[in-house]
């Protein structure tokens, strides 16, 4: 039941700042694909959301085998 109960709060969601964004000068045409170079502003906060994205599937994962292993001794 503790297994189930947890796992109803792990839900699918995006959480805060769990998405980057272009946005250009205000009035103007420049779109994200026209850029020369990407600001450093979009990167880094990209880069951070692949790497939160990323431990969180190796938790989820760890997780996921921890509960299989408890089960198979329970």
């Amino acid at each position: 039941m503790a297994v189930w109960r947890h796992s109803q709060r792990v839900e699918p969601c995006i959480p805060a700042r769990g998405c980057t964004y272009w946005n250009g000068a205000a009035m103007e045409s420049t779109d994200y694909v026209d850029l020369d170079e990407i600001p450093e502003a979009v990167t880094s906060p990209t880069a951070a959301a692949a790497r939160n994205a990323a431990h969180l599937a190796r938790t989820l994962k760890s997780a996921q085998l921890a509960v299989r292993i408890m089960l198979m001794h329970s």
